[in-house]
């Protein structure tokens, strides 16, 4: 499976009954600050005969239920020592894993046959790829993110419309200024970046108002994060902010172009 051994080792088929691995958690919860390995345990209620269990080696952590679920105290017992240890529910259940280059589907098929050459009577009950289980594993976050992330490119789209939309309509109702000012001989390139700075000082101000906000409602989205990103990652609060400015300033670049082409006497004929 992947899971890294951090100390000791693993069960050996010449063990006695007994010889389990636990994770990092469990070692650090009922041995903290001392080493696990060589320590005993019984697993059950006292008195109720259970065998005593020796810890061989310790595995790192890792999720089981799912990335939202935090480790927990885990053991591993070889499956040749299950039923000694709990019982008949021991092997009530059992899952194999296993590791092919042939495809999914001929890879079952030949799983199958040798489940029922060795009892026809045992059922193979659902069969699906490590793919498979880490995509149902993640479906619903998954899904929340594509939404999130639609939204946003919609309110990304929204924003450079606004901004265009408030640069297209300054021009406008700044056209008299503009074409008295190049009239006077006022150069194309100084216009496009009066007109470039006023969206951008727009945007400026948008963005640090959203990033205070974004900054206060960060831990809504806490629970959807995992690993070394973090509801704050400064990664995330320097590029998002980025993307939007330049977004918006690109988008006031048209109606500000448009700036120089006003003819400075229709301008000022215009009422």
């Amino acid at each position: 499976m992947g899971i890294p051994l951090v100390r000791g080792r693993l069960p050996a088929a010449d063990d006695e009954t007994g010889a389990v691995v636990v994770n990092r958690t469990m070692a650090e919860a009922f041995w903290p600050g001392e080493d696990a390995i060589g320590r005993t345990f019984q697993h059950g209620w006292p008195g109720t005969g259970t065998p005593v269990l020796n810890v061989v080696g310790i595995v790192e952590d890792f999720r089981q239920g799912g990335y939202e679920d935090e480790p927990g105290p885990t053991m591993f017992v070889p499956l040749a020592q299950a039923t000694s240890i709990y019982g008949g529910l021991g092997t009530r259940t059992q899952s194999v894993v296993v590791a092919t280059d042939l495809p999914p589907a001929d890879a079952l098929g030949l799983l199958r046959q040798a489940v029922r050459n060795l009892d026809p009577g045992l059922p193979v009950a659902r069969a699906t790829t490590l793919d498979g289980v880490m995509g149902r594993s993640v479906a619903g976050p998954r899904f929340l993110m594509l939404m999130v992330g639609v939204f946003s490119a919609l309110a990304l789209a929204l924003g450079a419309v606004g901004v265009g939309g408030v640069v297209a309509y300054t021009v406008a109702q700044r056209r008299k200024e503009f074409g008295l000012r190049m009239a006077l001989g006022a150069d194309a390139r100084e216009l496009v970046r009066g007109v470039i700075g006023q969206a951008a000082a727009l945007t400026a101000a948008g963005v640090l108002l959203g990033l205070v906000g974004a900054w206060g409602a960060a831990g809504v989205l806490a629970d959807q994060l995992h690993g070394s990103v973090g509801p704050r990652d400064p990664v995330a609060f320097f590029l998002a902010p980025l993307v939007l400015f330049l977004t918006a300033v690109g988008a006031a670049v048209i109606p500000a172009r448009r700036a120089t082409r006003i003819d400075p006497v229709a301008a000022m004929r215009a009422e």
